[in-house]
């Protein structure tokens, strides 16, 4: 509000430990009606680690992309592409293989953009252990990544191109 002098009305309908099949099944609901002009979708984490494969991801969140631009014609989205999880852990999958395709969406629609912080985790971990990184050393963000998220979406909702 501050930043642009506007009014801004925050809605999160999100659940935790939800997977993309529940954000398609709910789109209407908790996106279209409220015709946002924003729209942030993560998910990713929780579909690696039920076995939800990629390939039915991306139809997951093709469809909620397509649902939410043919409802809320301004509405401009950001899908966030997930944290690794530990690698140390069972939870640690395929959450990597989620990247590339939400990656060829942002270049088939348009007014869209993805939050790239599976590469973002991936460097940390070069430099970070996961108790560094992990508030429960497995697959949840501790304050400092939350921190990266905002800083990244921040950065991401600024940026001119």
């Amino acid at each position: 509000e501050r930043r642009y002098g506007s009014s801004v009305e925050y809605i999160n309908t999100a659940v935790g430990g939800t997977v993309s099949t529940w954000g398609r099944e709910n789109v209407e609901a908790n996106i279209n009606q409220y015709n946002p002009n924003l729209v942030v979708i993560g998910f990713g984490m929780n579909d690696a680690c039920t076995g939800i494969i990629p390939s039915t991801y991306i139809e997951n969140m093709s469809f909620m992309v397509e649902s939410i631009q043919s409802n809320c014609p301004n509405a401009d989205i950001i899908l966030c592409a997930t944290i690794l999880a530990n690698p140390n852990s069972s939870q640690y999958s395929y959450q990597d293989m989620f990247l590339e395709p939400l990656l060829e969406l942002e270049d088939k629609y348009e007014n869209l953009a993805v939050l790239d912080m599976t590469t973002y985790s991936k460097d940390l971990f070069k430099k970070k252990n996961s108790l560094e990184l992990l508030a429960n050393n497995i697959n949840h963000p501790c304050d400092f990544l939350v921190r990266g998220y905002v800083s990244n979406l921040m950065h991401l909702i600024e940026c001119d191109e």
